[in-house]
């Protein structure tokens, strides 16, 4: 287990971040963003993986408790299939798993499940774990979105761990709730199999888990390379490595006119690097992530990359945009006191 040292270098005023408004949880079944045409479908695995037993096990969760009948299959050519699924090792990422589903026409044609050795090989990730991991990655697959940060009995919730990293969580199975809204997609009668409606434009959508969740402003700011105030200054594009859709990314430029933590100056210029992007004929899509704009005032919590870029913490966690009512986090609709950040 990795020990957390406690953060002294960003300033002390930021330890004392006031919650003035939190969203009121909402408990609901997890959406969906579409379907295959049939609900039997194998997934393929390469036959390098270490994780063979996971992939089996994780995809067997669906198979015995839902309608959606995914088997494995494994081989040497992986990358021929339709719906795949390998190991990858990415050492400047937050995600430990990752999904890449193609819609086209309104229905899923094609699924990628990446699970990511560099966590999954850390000792805290025990069978059970990586097996659970699995089985959130085959929920993206089959056409489940992540359930609300509050909705911790699903196992799509978007996390594997705490932020002291000693305790998942994620539920092991799929609840009561998942296998209904499985079921619903995906009626045994073939008669009653409909086209998918998802409305969603044609291209690649990215789906990660997050290794570990930071409940609040504090616990980002002790995981954070870098925590900011500025503003965004230009647009600046997107970057990739063609046809790895996961790599796609899009740029910002940002001044910070206030560094509460890191080496950087005030006024100095940062890119900021999110998940998303385009290489002008495809275009890649991430729900958990929302892309700076010009002009806009933001409070960013960043992890720097090797490319000197830095990262948003787990997507639009570690995104706060300065609005006429504070300052308020993308992804939870949370208020911080701005003063209290001076």
């Amino acid at each position: 287990m990795r020990k957390k040292k406690r953060v002294l270098s960003f300033s002390a005023a930021l330890l004392s971040l006031t919650l003035l408004l939190s969203s009121t949880p909402v408990f609901a079944a997890v959406s969906t963003y579409g379907s295959w045409p049939s609900r039997y479908q194998t997934m393929y695995v390469d036959t390098s993986s270490t994780l063979t037993v996971p992939y089996s096990s994780g995809a067997a969760k669906w198979y015995n408790a839902t309608n959606y009948k995914v088997s494995t299959s494994l081989t040497g050519t992986v990358g021929s299939y339709n719906y795949r699924a390998f190991n990858v090792t990415e050492t400047d990422v937050d995600w430990d798993g990752i999904t890449e589903h193609f819609v086209y026409n309104g229905e899923i044609w094609k699924e990628i499940v990446n699970i990511n050795t560099y966590y999954t090989s850390m000792s805290r990730y025990t069978s059970a774990i990586k097996t659970a991991l699995v089985a959130h990655e085959v929920g993206h697959s089959l056409g489940l979105l992540d359930s609300s940060v509050v909705e911790t009995t699903s196992i799509m919730h978007p996390y594997t761990f705490n932020s002291a990293e000693t305790a998942t969580v994620r539920p092991m199975n799929p609840s009561a709730s998942d296998i209904s809204v499985v079921n619903g997609l995906y009626p045994t009668s073939s008669s009653f199999m409909k086209k998918s409606a998802s409305g969603q434009e044609d291209g690649y959508y990215i789906h990660p888990s997050w290794a570990v969740y930071y409940a609040n402003e504090n616990e980002l700011a002790e995981a954070a390379d870098l925590v900011v105030r500025g503003t965004v200054t230009s647009e600046a594009g997107s970057k990739f490595t063609r046809g790895d859709y996961k790599s796609y990314a899009t740029l910002s430029a940002v001044q910070a006119t206030q560094v509460l933590k890191g080496g950087l100056k005030d006024g100095e210029q940062i890119m900021v690097s999110q998940m998303g992007g385009t290489d002008g004929s495809v275009k890649v899509f991430v729900d958990e992530t929302t892309h700076l704009q010009k002009d806009q005032e933001v409070v960013l919590f960043l992890r720097k990359r090797a490319d000197n870029t830095y990262s948003p913490i787990n997507g639009d966690d570690g995104v706060y945009l300065d609005t006429k009512i504070g300052v308020k986090n993308i992804a939870t609709k949370r208020l911080i006191d701005l003063n209290s950040m001076i």
